[in-house]
């Protein structure tokens, strides 16, 4: 297993593989979180919901496989179409005093590709270019919970 960090302001990137990337994003409240998740991935970056869970014990959101513009570095590699799936998930910090007010996030992002054209999707190494799309929704993202820890 590779592990890399990334640069972001406190963001712990692994790899799991190489073509997926988890990011811990850090902690907020469950509102703040799941009115933050959505209107970034829905608005701000476009992904559409393929599940949503909201529940004392867990938030889970799942996008849709989203079609992404190639870029100069996935051409370079061979690619002729990608797409990625965004899923974050978080849990509460604590339950020491019986009920969560706080809640630890996490990203996954995965890319997938075609190498022919028409071919079928599978999962591809993260090219650099797509690697600081990532970073940038996960920066978004660990700044705005950063920003409504209560």
């Amino acid at each position: 297993m590779l592990l890399t960090a990334c640069s972001g302001s406190g963001s712990d990137s692994n790899r799991s593989s190489n073509s997926s990337m988890i990011f811990n994003l850090g902690t907020s409240g469950r509102n703040h979180i799941v009115t933050t998740v959505e209107d970034a991935l829905l608005s701000r970056y476009g992904f559409r919901f393929n599940r949503q869970e909201n529940t004392t014990e867990d938030i889970r959101f799942e996008t849709l496989w989203k079609e992404m513009p190639i870029m100069s570095d996935e051409t370079s590699a061979g690619y002729t179409d990608i797409r990625l799936r965004i899923m974050v998930n978080a849990r509460p910090r604590s339950r020491a005093t019986g009920t969560a007010s706080t809640y630890s996030t996490r990203m996954e992002v995965e890319c997938e590709a075609t190498l022919t054209v028409g071919g079928n999707y599978q999962p591809v190494p993260i090219t650099p270019e797509r690697e600081e799309y990532i970073q940038e929704i996960a920066d978004y993202l660990e700044n705005e919970f950063k920003a409504g820890v209560m």
